[in-house]
Formats: C-alpha cells, sequence, structure tokens
C-alpha cells in the first residue's frame, strides 16, 4: 500500500476503534454530544479568522457530524461506563478523536488533490506537508463564506442567539431561493417559516438543567401546527428536510465542521432540537438535504438563484447612470440557433463602459474531489462561454448587446468598452486558471462585497466598471498559501500524522 492507502486505512481502523467506544446509554450520549455543540455555537460564525495548515480557516467542532453518525450508527449494546463515568466526561475524549479524524480526511483529500504530499516514516509516522503556493479552492471558500456570514450578520444585527427573527434574517448567505420556490411540495417560505418557529421551540422549551428536550413526532408537529397555517404532510415533510438520521448522516458528514444538523432523530419516533444546528447554518443543511433528497426539483431551481443573483448584482449598480438588463440576453448564430447568453450586463451612460456578467450559482462546500472536479468543469465552461459572448461581440457590435435590452439608451449612447466578468455566488476560483480567459475578471460574490465595502458602486467616480474590473483582476487574497502557518499533529489511537507547512519543515524536523 502507497501512503494514501494506509492513511485511509488507519482512518478505517480509528473508526471502528471509536464506534466500539460508544456507550450503552446511546440516548444519553445523543443528548451530552448536542448539548457540547449547543455550548459551542456562540462565537462559530463571528469569531477571528485563524489561519490552519489543515483547513485555510480554523474550523470549531471539525468532527461533530463524524461524532452524530457513530452514535446513530449504534445500536445501543455498546461498552458500558464505569460507574462513576457519565457521558459528560466520556464524551470530549470522543469528541477531539472524532475531530481527529476529521481532520486527517482532509489531509487524504489534500494529497489526492495534489495539494499536499506525503510519506511514512520507519516507525510508522505519517509526514504531509503542502506541496505548492496555490491555495486549494476549499480554503478561500471557507473564508469567502465564514467573512459573508459575519457581514450578514452585522448588517442585520443578528449577534444575539436567544433573538430568533435577526438571527435568521442573517443567513441570507446560506441558502438564495426566492420564498414561492416550491421545493419537493414546500415553499421556501413555509421552509423559512418552520425554521423559524423550530428555533425557537428549541431556544425557550428545554428540560433539566437547560438540556435540550426529546420531542415525540406527534408532540412536535402538535406544537408546530398551533402557530403555523400549514398542512400536515407538508409540515413533515419540511420537518424532515431539517432533520439528520441513520439515512443521510454520512452525507452531512462529509465536509468538517459546517451545518451541523438542526433536527436529530433518535429514534423512529423521537427528536431532539439542536439550537446549534438550528442558530448557525440550518439554511445550509436545508440546501444541501434538499439535493440529496429531492435533486430534480432542487437543481430546476437553479434559474431562479440565478435570478436572485442578478438582482443582488444590481444593488451595487443603483446610481441612475447605470442602465441593467432585466434577464439574461440569448445570442444566436447566424442560423438562429444559440449560441451562448449573457446572464447580466450593466451599461455606464457616463462612460460608454459596458459590463457582461456569467454568474455560477454552484453550491459551496464540495462533497467530494468528484465534485469539486465538476465545479472545476463548470468554471472552465464559463471561460468558454465569455470567449464566445466576446467573439460574438466582435462579429455584430457592443450596442447591439445594449440595444437587446433598452433601444432608448442604445439610440442616444453608444458602446466604448466592455469588461467581461465571471463572478461565483461561493465558488469560482477552483477552475484551471491556463484556461481562463485572462480578458475576464474572476471573482466570487463575498470578493465583491468586500471589495466595494459591502455597498453600492460609486456613481462619482470616473470609471466604476473599469475600476471593479481591474481590483478583481489584481486581488490576489486567499489564493496563496500564507506564510506562518504551523505545524500540526494529529493523533489516530496509536498512529500519527504531522502536517509541516513545506517540504524544508519536513526535512527539517526530523
Amino acid at each position: 500500500m502507497d501512503a494514501r492507502q494506509r492513511l485511509q486505512a488507519t482512518i478505517d481502523r480509528q473508526r471502528e476503534r471509536l464506534r466500539a467506544t460508544v456507550p450503552s446509554e446511546r440516548e444519553e450520549a445523543i443528548l451530552a454530544l448536542v448539548r457540547f455543540r449547543d455550548l459551542q455555537r456562540d462565537g462559530t460564525v463571528h469569531r477571528e479568522a485563524v489561519p490552519d495548515i489543515v483547513t485555510g480557516v480554523q474550523v470549531v467542532d471539525p468532527g461533530g457530524n463524524i461524532a452524530l453518525q457513530l452514535l446513530l450508527d449504534s445500536d445501543g449494546g455498546g461498552a458500558r461506563l464505569a460507574p462513576d463515568t457519565g457521558v459528560d466526561a466520556w464524551l470530549p475524549r470522543f469528541q477531539n478523536d472524532c475531530d481527529a479524524i476529521a481532520l486527517a480526511e482532509q489531509v487524504l483529500w489534500h494529497v489526492e488533490s495534489g495539494f499536499m504530499r506525503m510519506v511514512v516514516n520507519e516507525s510508522g509516522r505519517f509526514d504531509a506537508w503542502i506541496a505548492t503556493s496555490r491555495a486549494p479552492v476549499g480554503w478561500r471558500e471557507r473564508a469567502d463564506f465564514d467573512w459573508w456570514a459575519a457581514w450578514d450578520a452585522t448588517r442585520t444585527g443578528s449577534r444575539v442567539p436567544t433573538d430568533v427573527d435577526p438571527l435568521l434574517d442573517g443567513m441570507a448567505h446560506q441558502l438564495r431561493i426566492p420564498d414561492d420556490a416550491v421545493i419537493d411540495g414546500v415553499s421556501m417560505r413555509e421552509y423559512r417559516e418552520v425554521l423559524r418557529r423550530l428555533a425557537d421551540v428549541a431556544l425557550h422549551e428545554r428540560g433539566p438543567r437547560d438540556d435540550p428536550r426529546v420531542w415525540p413526532d406527534q408532540d412536535l408537529m402538535a406544537t408546530l401546527g398551533r402557530h403555523l397555517e400549514i398542512d400536515q404532510a407538508f409540515l413533515r415533510r419540511a420537518v424532515a428536510a431539517l432533520t439528520v438520521d441513520r439515512e443521510n448522516v454520512v452525507w452531512h458528514a462529509a465536509v468538517p465542521g459546517i451545518s451541523p444538523a438542526p433536527v436529530i432523530r433518535i429514534d423512529p419516533d423521537t427528536v431532539v432540537l439542536s439550537r446549534s444546528g438550528l442558530t448557525r447554518q440550518p439554511l445550509l443543511f436545508l440546501g444541501r438535504e434538499l439535493r440529496r433528497r429531492v435533486a430534480q426539483d432542487y437543481h430546476a431551481a437553479a434559474a431562479l438563484r440565478e435570478d436572485v443573483f442578478r438582482q443582488d448584482l444590481y444593488t451595487l449598480f443603483e446610481h441612475r447612470r447605470f442602465v441593467t438588463s432585466p434577464n439574461r440576453i440569448v445570442l444566436r448564430r447566424e442560423d438562429r440557433k444559440v449560441r451562448t447568453d449573457i446572464d447580466a450586463a450593466v451599461f455606464d451612460r457616463k462612460t460608454g463602459a459596458l459590463a457582461v456578467f456569467e454568474l455560477k450559482s454552484m453550491d459551496p462546500y464540495a462533497r467530494s474531489l468528484a465534485e469539486q472536479e465538476r465545479q472545476r468543469d463548470n468554471l472552465d465552461y464559463a471561460s468558454r462561454q465569455v470567449g464566445n459572448i466576446l467573439d460574438w461581440i466582435n462579429r455584430h457590435g457592443a450596442d447591439e448587446i445594449l440595444s437587446r435590452y433598452d433601444r432608448g439608451v442604445a439610440k442616444s449612447f453608444r458602446v466604448r468598452n466592455v469588461y467581461p466578468f465571471v463572478l461565483g455566488r461561493y465558488v469560482v476560483h477552483g477552475g484551471d486558471t491556463s484556461r481562463q480567459d485572462r480578458r475576464s475578471a474572476w471573482g466570487s460574490w463575498p470578493q465583491v462585497l468586500r471589495i466595494t465595502d459591502g455597498g453600492t458602486v460609486d456613481g462619482m467616480s470616473g470609471n466604476p466598471i473599469a475600476s471593479l474590473h481591474a481590483r478583481l483582476m489584481q486581488d490576489e487574497s486567499g489564493l496563496r498559501v500564507p506564510s506562518g502557518l504551523e505545524t500540526m499533529e494529529i493523533g489516530l489511537g496509536s498512529d500519527r500524522l504531522v502536517v509541516h507547512p513545506s517540504h524544508a519543515a519536513w526535512r527539517g524536523s526530523d
């Protein structure tokens, strides 16, 4: 076996060892884990960005979903705790071991992607090191997501963890689908109403010692039904989409430290509500579960997400000097067949600058390298689309684009310069840079918000479209491995995985 196969085998053995340590008091252990994660929820979204050699930005509770997976997989016939040892004393070590598994699996991902290399020394210790100066897409994605979450929360004043309404209003970054969109028979407005009520129940109806309360399904549905005018069948469907159980826990445990489960099914008839899951990233969980549960419905909403992205983009160009296209603009060949389209366009009457946008709304946090590869292919395709757009403009003229969506403006103004953009709602820097159309400015939506200080484009500046284009092209933040990363040691039972910031650091550690 090579080093990767040996590390995978070591991780698998550690999982089995931990599964055997799950106590027979399974329900009590699940409640202890929920209580432990609830205590961590404050400060998770609004923490300072601390560099981490494995995840890029330090992750709170990286192995929480793995811990939950092992507990849910247990049949209740596990180890018996010593009379003087309760589950609260057992849990911290178990949680730490699950954190180590999550980080080790992330290192394995880095090794398989080529970002890291790894060897096994004579004593059996694994040594991995960063092999390139370009940061992996997941690092930039996680940093962007955390920044956007903090910006959303600050903008909506949702830092108070017991105030449900502003807390959930500060989660717009997690899932941007219109309220009237229907997925699996339930509208997004209804999903949000159910989530809002679940969060209120979890925050204010607790058991002894402020413990999470175990709810029989019938009681929970009755409690929700008293406050929500939703058909019981659709109410159950909405709650199910916010619930983790034995069937779907592996899906949600694939990425370290994201979207703890809002609702946890303990057995066929009872659930427990998690304050952490309901107030940290519940809409991210919902989107990932809907994608798993009803993939066709979820992907059918892609066009709606593009509409929302377009409208969000246009909030940057509110000054009257700008003219925006209400919909995408279809570009055809000479035989009238569709060649490509422009997702959004902005014209500046003052300078004659025309911005054309290719918008990508891919979901955050790929679950596997195969999914990340599909995202890369999507971004490479975006580059080809930009080339097709610019080629069409060379043939037919940029003024024709303007006339497609505002003939009145096109009669009075002329396009002087065209500025192409590729914007990703979450992910945009994961493609093959050698294939990117270098005439385009590439950026994630959080990156654009940072550049514009979260406000509108300055309508009084000289050439704001050209400025935004140039700033995005020059912005290298988050694309390079930062200096000063510290070596990390990860324990996997009796085995050790040491992660070094460079090949030289590994050589110098001997």
